[in-house]
């Protein structure tokens, strides 16, 4: 394999030194006469960054928030197409996709929300286009033909409003812009055969009306591979069942077809409005597609039921072995269909925003739906055997509404006013197999468990916002947000096979609930501006994650929807944020060097917490006593030369729990004695990294007839930290580096691009989620690593 790469790039090599040719450069070129429009231009300073952290259009350094801005030209270099890819651009943000089969992992300064439970939103916000989104589930729409990324850190409760409490990740889609343009990008993965197609075009179609459309086609056939063979293989469990083997030979498979129209229309200078659709489609071969399985030191194999699976190896190495259900038994359990796992996720993510300024203010509207749909399947026992499976339909409607009126006077004083309402429409269901126990015998039913469930939701929020400039210098804002939030549940245990019965909710049984709550989030902030380019600030902020009602696949004897404290409830609290930071920003060395650095301290009352059951795959919820996280981060971006742009950021967060006193055991305690629980109080965080710092440069020269050669790299450094909710101490992964480099090839003005980059070059599979196996023994784990190295190659076009 190692061959097959490094051949693969040298013969990529030797297309970008040979790639004059592909240029069509004219004959007799002088490059001495030949001047690239680079050259014309100033690039000795760092252009003004623009942000809209507040809700406004506001250059950097005039923000009293702590901001990391990815533009488009990193995005596309570093073929960041995804949030969790995204992430690795930046230190102290972690997210990473798919990580259970119910969303993905989003975390700011190590404070994340634990994705096992589909009833848990996230702590870090995603506002796409202006659309605030707490679902998991978005790590798994695609981000193309992007404006820039602002990654906002610490609480962001007065302009996004809830579960945001460690931040917020907005992401800009381009508009049509003020001409016809377009690009096309086609690009090749080797180690995970990944094919990639994306293009653009847009433009003015009259004075006042423009239209952009994107899209993106992806396919990767996986980069890890199923050991187990194909069958029939003999069955230890159901002798007259044999195995089907593997049902696929590489993992994780999938195709993803994603477009975006956007339409811009300004009949005036006082009003606009920009509709833009969002929509895309995600297949895979099952909805945990990326688990390897690993074991604690001295085990060899993986077991289910006690039954070792001779194919398995316990380590995370690009194997697996996972076998698929037999078809006869598959066709008799809703989803399972042929029993081979696959996965299918479509989304609808529309959005308008609509302006109109008189009077020296500007009343914004922005009106968001977000819609998914998943059917997936999987055998989540991990194993040839496929004992333990599932079927998971999820479908999400979400209408927001967002009002606000903001000033612009020539007086000391503004404001923002405004208002928000959501409604949420979400349902669920498990189709469960776990175990050999034959037809039930009143239903004839060959599965377990069923359960659907549903929740609906309404919240109603308020907010507004003084800033006064005191002088010349000091500016001093505040403001607060109120919350209203609504929630109803339901819960059926549809199926209880009789061999289960006594150890689950009864079949038939339903269970109802409602949980209410409001939340008053205050901030306010001294800034001091010495000069144009220079702002100190200290704030005082709080943040607010909202509570709800757990969904677990199974439900136990004693579950209910009861207040939060009812011995088996399935309702949890909220979660609240209060502290705050003191930031300074620059633009130093003539607009040459851009320096970021802040200090932060927040606390996080009964922050909210997943266990897992693998014995019955049940995942509860609860609400820790208390956590604190503190520490420090800063960041460069330097244009040392008209040719070279250095950057770097550091962070130190320490987030551990405060108090946190009845935490689930670890599957080895609870194996020595059952129901106990441990006393975390003062532990660390799972994946929460004290000291993450990355570093990169660009550096571009002039070669003739107006071409133009790029080379760049990047580092990512990450500390150790443990990965898993109970801190098994097996699941701790070591502090680690990921190294990155590129080199491309521009024609004049760009044109024309050939890219060859390396992502993860040290094949470094650090581990960056952890549950216990399903149906294993103490000491056998489900992990989530890193993509190996990946090797690409891109040709595109713009025009």
């Amino acid at each position: 394999m190692k061959k097959i790469a490094i051949g693969s790039t040298l013969a990529i090599a030797t297309t970008l030194i040979s790639a004059t040719a592909w240029a069509q450069i004219p004959p007799g070129a002088d490059s001495a006469s030949t001047e690239s429009p680079r050259g014309q231009q100033d690039d000795s300073r760092i252009g003004e960054i623009v942000v809209t952290a507040r809700r406004q259009a506001e250059s950097l350094t005039r923000v009293p928030i702590a901001v990391a801005v990815i533009d488009s030209s990193t995005l596309e270099r570093s073929a960041a197409t995804s949030l969790a890819t995204i992430a690795r651009l930046t230190s102290q943000v972690q997210i990473f996709d798919k990580s259970t089969p119910n969303g993905s992992f989003l975390a700011i300064r190590g404070i994340g929300a634990a994705s096992q439970d589909q009833g848990v939103e996230q702590s870090v916000l995603v506002d796409i286009d202006g659309v605030q989104i707490s679902r998991g589930r978005i790590t798994g729409l695609a981000m193309f033909d992007l404006q820039q990324v602002e990654i906002l850190k610490g609480p962001q409760s007065l302009f996004f409003g809830k579960n945001s409490p460690a931040g917020v990740i907005s992401v800009k889609s381009k508009g049509p812009g003020d001409r016809l343009e377009g690009y096309i990008r086609a690009g090749y993965e080797f180690a995970g055969n990944e094919r990639s197609l994306e293009g653009a075009l847009g433009g003015p179609l009259t004075e006042t009306f423009g239209v952009r459309l994107a899209a993106r086609y992806n396919h990767v056939d996986g980069w890890v591979r199923n050991v187990a063979p194909k069958g029939p293989l003999a069955n230890p469990f159901d002798p007259a069942r044999p195995l089907p083997g593997r049902g696929f030979d590489r993992s994780p498979e999938s195709t993803e077809y994603n477009a975006r129209l956007t339409a811009h229309w300004k009949p005036t200078a006082d009003f606009d409005a920009t509709l833009k659709i969002l929509g895309g489609v995600v297949r895979g071969n099952g909805d945990g597609n990326n688990v390897e399985s690993y074991c604690e030191p001295g085990k060899t194999r993986l077991t289910e039921y006690g039954v070792a699976d001779p194919y398995s190896d316990c380590k995370i190495d690009g194997r697996i072995s996972q076998g698929a259900i037999n078809p006869a038994l598959a066709a008799t359990i809703p989803g399972f269909r042929n029993g081979i796992p696959y996965s299918r996720m479509r989304t609808l993510l529309p959005s308008l925003t609509m302006n109109y300024s008189f009077g020296g203010m500007t009343l914004t509207s922005t009106t968001g739906y977000y819609y998914y749909n998943v059917k997936a399947f999987d055998n989540f026992g991990g194993t040839v055997y496929g004992n333990i499976a599932s079927y998971n339909p999820q479908r999400n409607k979400t209408l927001t509404q967002e009002v606000r009126l903001a000033s612009a006077f020539d007086g000391p004083i503004d404001f923002m006013v405004g208002g928000f309402f959501q409604r949420d429409r979400r349902s669920n269901e498990n189709f469960i197999r776990f175990g050999n126990f034959g037809p039930d015998t009143a239903t004839g039913n060959d599965y377990s468990y069923v359960t659907v469930e549903s929740d609906r939701a309404t919240v109603y929020s308020g907010f507004a916002q003084l800033k006064w400039q005191l002088n010349e210098a000091f500016e001093l804002s505040g403001g607060a947000r109120y919350t209203h939030e609504a929630k109803t549940a339901r819960r059926l245990a549809a199926f209880a096979h009789e061999a289960i019965a006594a150890g689950f909710l009864p079949g038939g049984t339903l269970l109802g609930g409602k949980f209410v709550d409001d939340n008053i989030a205050p901030e306010v902030t001294l800034s001091w501006h010495p000069d144009r380019d220079t702002l100190l600030y200290a704030s005082y902020k709080t943040g607010y994650h909202s509570g709800g009602f757990g969904d677990p696949s199974t439900l136990s004897p004693f579950a209910n929807l009861g207040p939060v404290g009812t011995p088996g409830t399935l309702q949890f609290g909220s979660e609240k944020a209060k502290g705050g930071e003191i930031g300074y920003k620059a633009s130093l060395l003539d607009r040459r060097l851009h320096v970021e650095l802040a200090v932060f301290h927040y606390t996080f009352d009964d922050l909210q917490v997943v266990s897992f059951d693998a014995p019955t795959t049940t995942y509860s919820i609860s609400n820790a006593g208390k956590a604190r996280t503190r520490g420090f981060e800063g960041s460069i971006d330097w244009r040392a030369m008209r040719d070279l742009r250095l950057n770097g950021s550091f962070g130190y967060a320490k987030a551990n729990y405060l108090r946190y006193t009845t935490a689930p055991c670890t599957a080895a305690q609870a194996a020595a004695t059952p129901a106990c629980t441990q006393d975390l109080s003062g532990r660390a965080l799972p994946r929460a990294p004290r000291f993450t710092a990355s570093a990169g440069f660009d550096y571009g020269m002039d070669l003739p007839a107006g071409l133009r050669l790029g080379i760049d790299g990047d580092a990512k450094y990450s500390g150790a930290s443990i990965q898993q909710e109970n801190l098994d101490p097996n699941t701790r992964q070591g502090s680690y580096w990921l190294l990155n480099a590129g080199i491309s090839l521009h024609d004049a003005n760009d044109a024309r691009t050939i890219r060859l980059s390396g992502r993860n070059l040290t094949n470094e599979r650090p581990l960056l989620y952890s549950f216990d196996k399903p149906g294993g023994t103490p000491g056998e784990y489900f992990g989530f690593p890193l993509r190996p190295r990946e090797i690409r190659v891109e040709l595109s076009h713009r025009f």
